[in-house]
């Protein structure tokens, strides 16, 4: 049927997408995935998410004074990326497009990722 999901994986993109998430087509999610933030979450087309890949769009650090403070940015990841086993993503991170994440990468907060030339 035309706009029924087709794989269990278009189940859970179009779960993401009600809460706020943009989510493109041919993404593939493996189980484990751990999505903090839903509604802060862009993901382009054709893209791998490997197992146990985490994605946190709100980080607590240190600001001055010794106080904590609350750091909130939408995570976009681009077209044609695969992020591989166990990495974990931070908040404002941008990950281009045609990129590949190493297994156990962590992507810092504000961080940008490119594919290598």
């Amino acid at each position: 049927m035309v706009g029924e999901p087709q794989h269990p994986a278009d189940a859970f993109s179009l779960w993401l997408r009600l809460w706020g998430s943009r989510i493109g087509r041919r993404v593939y999610w493996t189980p484990r995935v751990e999505i903090a933030d839903r509604s802060l979450l862009d993901v382009g087309d054709d893209v791998v998410f490997a197992h146990k890949v985490e994605c946190f769009a709100h980080a607590i650090k240190p600001g001055r004074r010794g106080r904590l403070v609350l750091f909130v940015r939408r995570i976009r990841i681009g077209s044609r990326v695969f992020l591989g086993a166990g990495t974990r993503i931070g908040p404002g991170v941008r990950v281009g497009d045609d990129t590949f994440v190493p297994i156990l990468s962590d992507i810092y907060i504000s961080k940008r990722m490119e594919a290598a030339p």
